[in-house]
């Protein structure tokens, strides 16, 4: 079953353009639009589920359309995200009422796209094969 959920490429595709659509979305928003922090660093966790997410959905859907190694799928998927991370930070100094630029903010982006990644490819590469 989950062979099979992992080799829908359309469909992963569609999840990491809504991916990319969210992020948007997000980070267009001004600062007195984000949620209150509920506890330190909250913005530095969520950075980290949302990439960790959109790099699961990226992995899935680099592996599902091409045959590649996985070191060769999860280094890709990291450089793709950490350049969209790079580029989303640039965005939001832009945006009324947001910092932008905020070295540890990308750091998060990244350690969740790796976290993510390495979910990802290492529930693929444990999956049965089908019958």
């Amino acid at each position: 079953m989950i062979q099979r959920l992992l080799t829908l490429a359309p469909l992963h595709w569609s999840a990491f353009a809504a991916w990319l659509a969210v992020l948007f979305v997000l980070s267009g928003l001004p600062g007195d639009q984000a949620p209150r922090h509920l506890f330190p660093h909250q913005d530095k966790a969520l950075h980290f589920v949302f990439y960790l997410g959109g790099a699961g959905v990226l992995a899935a859907a680099i592996s599902s359309t091409w045959t590649l190694r996985r070191t060769f799928c999860a280094i890709l998927t990291v450089v793709i995200l950490a350049l969209i991370g790079a580029a989303d930070e640039y965005r939001q100094q832009f945006t009324p009422l947001r910092s932008g630029m905020d070295l540890f903010d990308w750091i998060a982006d990244l350690a969740g796209a790796l976290a993510g990644t390495l979910i990802l490819l290492r529930l693929k590469s444990s999956a049965p094969l089908p019958k």
